[in-house]
């Protein structure tokens, strides 16, 4: 799958791995984030639970994670100098 010399990959479902690994992740991150908003606002009396409000809130912070993830590497090799071992 990977033909690049310098991957010294061993194990061929690596991928897969990584994939599903992800997919965990972000439903754990959704997961909790709804048993949060509905143990909080069921303690308000009067406050709905709104799943689309929670779900919208969810992808917006994985909008704004990623986006700062990828900004920071580009943002380091932007600055001459920076990164060179001299």
């Amino acid at each position: 799958m990977f033909t690049n010399k310098c991957l010294e990959i061993e194990y061929e479902g690596t991928t897969a791995a990584i994939v599903m690994a992800g997919i965990f992740v972000s439903f754990a991150v959704d997961y909790v984030s709804h048993r949060l908003a509905n143990t909080m606002l069921t303690r308000r009396p009067g406050a709905a639970y709104n799943n689309d409000f929670v779900t919208v809130m969810v992808l917006e912070a994985g909008i704004i994670f990623h986006s700062l993830r990828e900004w920071r590497p580009i943002r380091l090799t932007m600055i001459p100098g920076l990164l060179t071992t001299s």
